[in-house]
């Protein structure tokens, strides 16, 4: 589902190959697919900040072009599974897809 939602808001899913549903992958795989934006599952009621913060705790996903760039999203597990809180997510996405490329082309 969360391939589906991110390609729905224009972006592509560095884990789309993963043979699995909700699967999990090394944080250096992460890393090495340097992805400009990271969705995480709030399941804990952790802020963004601490996410933030944990991310930048792991040396391998640090100096990925997300961590450096603040660029997290973070949505409730009914927003990343199938229902109507996908269009809000497919919203949000977008949305922060679309501020990334208009931040990138002024400068």
């Amino acid at each position: 589902m969360p391939t589906a939602l991110i390609s729905a808001a224009g972006g592509k899913n560095i884990a789309d190959d993963i043979e699995a549903s909700w699967g999990t992958i090394p944080w250096e795989i992460v890393a090495a697919r340097n992805p400009d934006l990271i969705i995480m599952v709030d399941y804990n009621q952790q802020t963004s900040q601490d996410v933030m913060a944990k991310l930048r705790a792991i040396p391998a996903v640090a100096n990925t072009a997300a961590v450096i760039n603040n660029q997290i999203i973070t949505l409730g597990y009914e927003a990343l599974t199938p229902g109507s809180a996908n269009i809000h997510a497919v919203e949000v996405i977008s949305a922060q897809i679309n501020a990334m490329h208009q931040s990138k082309q002024s400068h």
